[in-house]
């Protein structure tokens, strides 16, 4: 293992295996962006939380300070038909946008949950996040406001969007 400086941000951990494979210590969460360009990995160690994003084609890797976060992120996705824009939830109870373009912007969504974001669903428009307070959060991706909360009588265990239609969630929840 060796230690490379990526991006003026700090230090990543990683090791080369082979020409086609990196390892990066302690990943949690990852996502593919749709075009399969960009893997997104979160990585949780207190001291250095941060997204790492590595560029498939050139093998580029970028590490970004995600220390918004103030605890561990759970889920890590790109949003739907969007390249270049990840969204993350965490147990810090909130839901953050991170653009990823020249130069790295990140949005703060209102906190809707009390207690730690699980799963993040999104269309075009809206974003539905899932928390372990039985909360279901619709936000508008635009403006960045909260549109509805729900409220389910169990706890959320996992949840899949139906690709056609982009209206429909199937979500799985645990009996008390």
């Amino acid at each position: 293992s060796r230690t490379m400086e990526v991006n003026e941000l700090f230090e990543v951990d990683f090791e080369i295996k082979s020409s086609n494979e990196i390892t990066i210590e302690d990943p949690i969460q990852m996502s593919w962006n749709s075009s399969g360009k960009f893997l997104a990995v979160a990585n949780n160690r207190k001291e250095t939380r941060s997204l790492i994003l590595v560029n498939a084609p050139s093998k580029r890797v970028i590490s970004i300070d995600a220390t918004s976060h103030s605890k561990e992120i759970n889920v890590i996705k790109f949003l739907k038909n969007r390249e270049k824009i990840l969204v993350t939830g965490s147990s810090d109870h909130q839901v953050i946008l991170w653009m990823i373009n020249k130069q790295l912007k990140s949005q703060v969504f209102p906190v809707a949950h009390s207690s730690a974001v699980v799963e993040i669903f999104s269309t075009d428009n809206f974003l539905l996040s899932f928390g372990r307070d039985r909360k279901i959060a619709c936000f508008d991706i635009a403006t960045a406001s909260t549109l509805s909360n729900y409220k389910t009588d169990h706890e959320f265990l996992s949840g899949a969007a139906n690709p056609v239609d982009p209206n429909l969630y199937f979500f799985c929840t645990r009996a008390n």
